[in-house]
């Protein structure tokens, strides 16, 4: 050996090399393994909650992207390869009827009922579910294992080529060099130091934002979540960002001024734009991280809820957030836009099961005979508008000299007003109730009852005292003023009474906003829909006065429609009233129900 140093020297450089390029080799497959993974459980999340793994795709643009047939190959060999799982509630395709696949029944998070524990911070966890951690386990194995060996290089290959819309962002390595504010250096790319590339780069964002240079920060946001796809935090601050920073200063635009995105299924101005922004900033993170409950919690909660004020797809992802392990207070969120939307009796079954896992709690014990009073509400101005038609019908009867089919239809309807009363006199029971056992007052029970009071008054011919009760009522609650201001212009026009300035000026915008949809249709997948006036609705072309099946935010028809046809968002989001046809059938969405919810 002293004879030859440099032969043993060479030796072991060589030995060194080897075993670097082998580690390296290890290294590399095991992150190509778990991007795999996690592109499985990303595409079995979309395909359970949209029915789809690619919702936002539609015609030409969908054939560009390979996730469906790579997805299918994948879930036939999921089938023979992953052990028998029974089929247990939460695994059916509410569109077909179907179970879903083996591999998306496995990857759907495990609900443990109302258990929860105590995490360090103090505050209340859902718990993790064992059986859920074996199913994971068994779905690790099952990417990392030679069988899916060719499915993995093709992962590989779509992924550097763009061709997978649910492998997270689509943008490029080259697009971080074009970007010149991102400290990143190639160095830093190719020696293994991304994530702390990316927590420099997040450094930038921050000194951004304290600078009030909003302009650089989108980039930088791009940059840092492509160096670290799993950089949560970085999503969930960039979402903020774009949807509550970066708008602050924005003024809205009028809505005959907005511009119909079937992208985002929204009319928008600058402010909206930048709130989808961050929908699909967050959307990327879920791609990225499909486990993590704060992305579905801050897109359903935060952006769609608080700031786009669409509860139905606050629905969704706030249902998906639920289905994570999560922190107890996130299903109160879920459960106040379940009632947005109209499904009283989901929210109020909600609210108790959340009471029977936290006794005592007080927003619970108020919120469940809220649900149960709007519900009563809800049944019996449904009863009162049957009450109505009926009259109408026997008042043409009998001008048609139909004296006994008259008198029948008058007795029906005097039964439903029966109904409808005793309905009416059990939700004020209870409004009265929350409002004397709260201590300081119960806002929005007050604000029911004074809506129910207006109503009755309207309709008893006293219209000038409903708009006093209304005018008084909407400055006393806020949440009650967009509600109460739409039930006094109705009001006003029914009774051919006079409105205020703002009234005035309100009811000039809306003229305003349908006389724009009437001058521009829209086209949306191929169809063309236009504004009908005269209706307040949008058609599609072709119509003409087909028979329709209603549909509105609580139809669980509609929810199971979304799923099978992600196209209807781009459809129900051109107005509160809107005929479409699928199929063959028609169909007819109305947002707004006799409750005024959306």
């Amino acid at each position: 050996m002293k004879r030859f140093p440099n032969l043993v020297l060479a030796v072991l450089v060589a030995l060194a090399l080897a075993l670097g390029a082998l580690q390296g080799y290890r290294v590399r497959n095991l992150r190509e393994a778990d991007a795999f993974y996690r592109w499985l459980v990303t595409a079995s999340t979309q395909l359970r909650v949209f029915g789809t793994i690619t919702p936002e795709l539609e015609g030409e643009e969908a054939e560009k992207f390979m996730d469906r047939d790579l997805f299918d190959r994948v879930v036939a060999k999921a089938d023979q390869a992953l052990p028998d799982t029974p089929v247990m509630e939460g695994d059916t395709d509410d569109a077909t009827g179907a179970p879903y696949p083996k591999l998306v029944r496995y990857t759907r998070t495990l609900s443990t009922g109302s258990l929860t524990e105590t995490e360090e911070s103090g505050t209340v966890a859902v718990a993790a579910n064992p059986e859920q951690v074996k199913k994971d386990a068994e779905v690790w194995r099952f990417a990392r294992s030679a069988s899916l060996a060719p499915e993995r290089a093709d992962f590989v290959r779509f992924r550097r080529d763009k061709r997978l819309a649910t492998a997270g962002t689509q943008i490029g390595v080259a697009d971080i060099y074009k970007n010149q504010e991102a400290p990143v250096s190639i160095g830093q790319m190719f020696l293994g130091f991304r994530k702390l590339a990316a927590g420099l780069i997040w450094i930038q964002v921050d000194e951004a934002f304290h600078k009030g240079e909003m302009q650089r920060m989108v980039p930088l946001m791009r940059t840092t979540v492509l160096l670290d796809p799993n950089f949560v935090d970085a999503y969930l601050i960039g979402a903020w960002h774009l949807a509550y920073n970066l708008t602050v200063q924005m003024s809205d635009t009028p809505g005959y001024l907005k511009e119909y995105v079937p992208e985002f299924g929204a009319w928008v101005g600058n402010k909206e734009r930048a709130y989808y922004a961050a929908v699909n900033f967050l959307k990327d993170g879920i791609r990225n991280n499909p486990r993590d409950y704060r992305l579905y919690f801050d897109l359903g909660y935060a952006v769609y809820a608080e700031k786009l004020n669409d509860h139905m797809n606050a629905v969704t992802y706030l249902s998906e957030a639920t289905k994570q392990r999560h922190e107890s207070w996130v299903r109160r969120m879920l459960y106040h836009s379940l009632q947005a939307t109209g499904q009283f009796e989901e929210a109020r079954a909600g609210w108790e099961d959340y009471l029977r896992a936290n006794p005592g709690h007080a927003v619970a014990q108020r919120m469940i005979p809220t649900n149960t009073a709007l519900t009563k509400e809800r049944d019996a101005e449904a009863l009162g508008t049957q009450a109505k038609k009926l009259l109408t019908q026997a008042g043409q009867a009998r001008a048609d000299g139909q004296e006994a089919q008259a008198a029948d239809m008058e007795r029906q309807a005097q039964e439903l007003q029966k109904q409808r009363d005793a309905l009416q006199a059990e939700a004020r029971t209870i409004y009265t109730d929350l409002n004397a056992t709260t201590a300081d007052g119960d806002e929005f029970a007050q604000a029911r009852l004074w809506r129910m009071q207006a109503l009755e008054l309207h309709e008893q011919g006293r219209t000038l005292e409903a708009l006093a009760l209304l005018r008084q009522a909407r400055m006393e609650v806020a949440r009650f003023f967009q509600e109460a201001s739409d039930l006094i212009i109705q009001m006003c026009i029914e009774a051919d009474l006079p409105l205020n300035v703002s009234e005035r000026k309100r009811l000039l915008e809306i003229e305003r906003i349908k006389e724009a949809w009437a001058a521009n249709p829209v086209e949306i997948a191929g169809r063309r829909f236009d504004f009908d006036t005269s209706q307040d609705a949008w058609r599609q072309a072709g119509y003409a006065n087909q028979e329709t099946i209603a549909l509105t935010p609580a139809a669980k028809d509609l929810a199971a429609l979304r799923k099978d046809r992600p196209v209807i968002d781009q459809f129900i989001g051109l107005g509160d009233n809107v005929v479409f046809e699928l199929d063959g059938q028609w169909y007819e969405f109305r947002r707004k129900s006799l409750l005024g919810n959306t």
